[in-house]
């Protein structure tokens, strides 16, 4: 039994897990066990940034774009080290492999206890005191609390949640 599992890791769930290490370190609390389920393809990238072109700008200067409210700087900072500040908007592709270098940071530093499925959830049902989550490759998944970190997805992918009829 997992106690989060998060569904979607591309920024937004990057950054959720940044926040999350950054709570447990400060609050000095338990490890907790999370599961992440987003496809190989855009793990820890996401669509927006991962699957981006190199002409492709971030919308935003980079002090704007925080991972963690205790690193607001983060992006911009790794982009002085590694010596890629050209413009005040950078190319998508280099907040992909910040996000990227980030996740691989957080997860070796073994603050959480994390454990990748490399697929797509199918379903998720609420049963009693957990959630059950099926994915792509019919492994299922027992969680506390699940994030959704889906990005931009439009309203279609949802037609169960759709308020139009």
């Amino acid at each position: 039994m997992y106690d989060i599992a998060i569904v979607g890791f591309g920024a937004t769930g990057v950054s959720l897990i940044k926040q999350i290490q950054d709570e447990i370190y400060s609050l000095n609390l338990d490890k907790p066990k999370i599961a992440i389920m987003n496809p190989l393809n855009s793990f820890a990238t996401g669509h927006a940034f991962g699957d981006a072109d190199s002409i492709h700008k971030v919308n935003t200067i980079p002090n704007l774009l925080p991972v963690s409210s205790y690193e607001p700087d983060s992006f911009y900072h790794w982009l002085k080290k590694n010596k890629i500040i050209t413009d005040n908007y950078p190319a998508r592709l280099q907040f992909s492999r910040f996000l990227s270098q980030l996740y691989h940071q957080i997860n070796s530093a073994d603050t959480l206890h994390i454990t990748e499925f490399h697929s797509s959830a199918t379903s998720i049902a609420k049963a009693k005191d957990k959630f059950v989550i099926e994915d792509s490759n019919h492994q299922i998944i027992h969680s506390k609390t699940v994030v959704m970190c889906l990005g931009a997805k439009s309203s279609d992918n949802f037609p169960q949640f759709s308020t139009q009829r």
